[in-house]
């Protein structure tokens, strides 16, 4: 067995993992320290199992990535408001370029028409 110690530099992304029996687990894309990007070994999944003595920091990932999530969500939502406001504006001066109906001016709907949407409804044509 090697005992030797990783030093981590940072936890990078978290994941579900599953035995081949179907339980679950979280598993963490660790950076280790002291090996440079081109190295091969510098990142790696390792199960939460393996990582007892990180605790405080996979504590602190889960910390930070809920701050991540929710300024994500606060910025959606500011996208989402210009949008809508965007909108409401290109309606606003859409509607000031629309011709202004009169609304004392009697609503007329042909007779016919009428005849034909609504008495084959009723049965009667």
């Amino acid at each position: 067995m090697n005992d030797e110690l990783f030093l981590v530099d940072k936890i990078v992304a978290e994941r579900v993992a599953s035995h081949k029996d179907g339980k679950t687990f979280p598993e963490f894309y660790i950076k280790w320290l002291g090996y440079d990007d081109e190295n091969k070994f510098n990142t790696c999944w390792d199960p939460v199992f393996n990582l007892a003595s990180l605790e405080s920091d996979i504590a602190q990932f889960r910390k930070e990535k809920v701050v991540l999530l929710e300024q994500e969500r606060e910025r959606k939502e500011k996208e989402e408001e210009a949008t809508i406001d965007g909108a409401a504006k290109d309606a606003r001066e859409s509607a000031s370029e629309c011709v202004e109906i009169d609304p004392d001016a009697p609503i007329f709907i042909p007779i016919y028409q009428a005849w034909q949407t609504h008495l084959p409804l009723l049965g009667l044509l």
